[in-house]
């Protein structure tokens, strides 16, 4: 007998073109060339960090004062401890980390924060964890008759996205091969490798789960 959780749902084709868009914009920025479309990810550079602290919606979580320390700790420290495996509790470590040592706004755990680092640093194992796509996730793990994931540790997350992009993978993939993804890289200098590469189809996921909760709009 054929159960809910063993359903495995079509995405959803509009929400699905917004990731896709995004996406791409993504590899074809600049701003992410030194992290995505290289073998080795760049350094954490001063401007940069705080420009994507702004963007990414995290320099809240950052204790006036403490921005250098943090992005000190993430480039060296953090880079070190993803290089020597892929653990998804080294995400959990490293806020503790931020948080113990009072670099934190509040006294915040900043898991958002050290996991979106993470996904710069190891696009092809981490994803970035925020509201939206918790939200995103916890709509896809309903419709297949599961309980509702809380923002308890991104270990707990990451396990949970992994169990649903592996079920949706082969959609994604397709995805990604349709001509007008295609052109469109094309047309704003995505290289075509990326478009095959475990980490987009990975960050596709993570865009539609956003989108999923009405991320934008």
């Amino acid at each position: 007998m054929t159960t809910a959780s063993n359903l495995i749902p079509e995405l959803n084709r509009k929400k699905l073109a917004l990731a896709l868009i995004q996406a791409v914009q993504m590899w074809s920025s600049p701003r992410y060339e030194m992290f995505l479309n290289c073998a080795e990810p760049g350094e954490l550079k001063d401007e940069w960090f705080s420009w994507f602290v702004g963007s990414w919606n995290v320099a809240r979580n950052i204790k006036e004062g403490q921005k250098g320390k943090v992005r000190a700790y993430l480039d060296l420290d953090f880079r070190r401890a993803l290089s020597l495996g892929d653990d998804a509790a080294g995400v959990d470590v490293a806020a503790l980390h931020v948080q113990q040592q009072g670099w934190s706004s509040r006294g915040c755990l900043p898991v958002s924060l050290v996991s979106k680092v993470g996904f710069f640093l190891r696009p092809d194992r981490f994803v970035p964890l925020d509201r939206f796509s918790v939200q995103g996730l916890n709509l896809l793990r309903a419709a297949s008759g599961v309980g509702k994931l809380r923002r308890n540790s991104y270990k707990a997350y990451l396990n949970a996205f992994d169990e649903q992009y592996t079920r949706l993978e082969p959609q994604l993939k397709k995805a990604l091969r349709e001509g007008w993804v295609r052109d469109m890289a094309d047309e704003l200098g995505c290289p075509r490798a990326a478009l095959n590469s475990l980490a987009m189809c990975r960050k596709l996921f993570d865009d539609y789960l956003m989108h999923s909760a009405d991320y934008r709009t």
